[in-house]
């Protein structure tokens, strides 16, 4: 299952290297959703309150 935690750390590494969704999907254990991009999207956009809030306030405080 890829919680809202993951898909932070998915993000925050994707935005700050250049390794590829494949490999990030890989080493976080992902599987193979082809939806990656759009939970990145979901991650970006929440609000407090949604789903992933409070870890994309967590993840985005360490750039």
């Amino acid at each position: 299952m890829n919680g809202p935690e993951k898909i932070a750390l998915a993000w925050l590494v994707r935005r700050n290297t250049s390794m590829r969704t494949t490999w990030i999907k890989a080493r976080l254990g992902m599987g193979t959703a082809t939806c990656f991009a759009a939970f990145l999207k979901k991650l970006e956009e929440a609000r407090k309150g949604d789903w992933g809030h409070d870890a994309w306030r967590t993840v985005r405080s360490i750039q």
